[in-house]
């Protein structure tokens, strides 16, 4: 089934093997099924598939990419995806298949957060992400949100990638961490802020109410 079953049934068997090693002391030893789809999907990666768009594959890439952190597994054969997304997708987008800043921002983000990623694959999709103006990106948006998390991921554990990446991606990534998030569940007055907030105005301490990070 790994082999031979359309792509989608696949995509599904692989994320419920992925869900079996997550189990205590990992009982199933699904490492070689996982391999095995590896080595046969990544023959298939190449041009668009028919009716296939690039927040298609983008979305296609993350699910494999997510099955394989949960699983637990690592392999050195995971850069041809890596190599795929840098290589690839430039030649889709020059094509007229341009990759929107959401799809662009999902991939990347997971990337950077299971530690599955490739300094060249990380610009192109920064790339195609910069395209939509930050002053249209809503300022409690779930986007804003991963691109904050994305910019702190490389500057605090992917010091590689950063020195790599191209004036355009910094300077970028300066302006997204200049910018302030608003986290809508955090907005919300609870018993202990309201608590806090009177302790604080009764001993006259000077204080104003601020979030940091991108973090719930």
């Amino acid at each position: 089934a790994l082999v031979d079953a359309p792509l989608a049934e696949r995509l599904d068997l692989v994320r419920s093997l992925a869900m079996l090693g997550t189990l205590p002391e990992r009982p199933y030893a699904i490492g070689s099924y996982m391999l095995l789809f590896l080595e046969e999907y990544i023959a298939m990666l190449g041009a668009l598939r028919d009716g296939e768009t690039i927040v298609d594959r983008a979305a296609e890439l993350r699910e494999v990419l997510r099955s394989f952190n949960a699983a637990g597994i690592g392999t050195e054969r995971l850069r041809l995806i890596y190599e795929h997304i840098a290589q690839e997708f430039p030649q889709f987008e020059a094509a007229g298949a341009l990759l929107p800043m959401p799809a662009a921002v999902r991939l990347c983000h997971t990337m950077l957060a299971t530690g599955q990623s490739s300094a060249p694959a990380i610009v192109v999709l920064l790339r195609a992400a910069l395209r939509e103006p930050l002053v249209h990106v809503a300022d409690d948006s779930h986007e804003l949100r991963l691109l904050k998390m994305i910019e702190m991921l490389i500057r605090l554990d992917f010091l590689h990638t950063q020195e790599q990446l191209p004036r355009d991606v910094s300077e970028y990534l300066s302006v997204v961490r200049s910018l302030r998030f608003y986290d809508q569940e955090l907005r919300r007055n609870t018993a202990l802020s309201y608590q806090l907030a009177f302790f604080l105005k009764k001993h006259g301490f000077p204080s104003k109410r601020h979030m940091l990070g991108p973090y719930p």
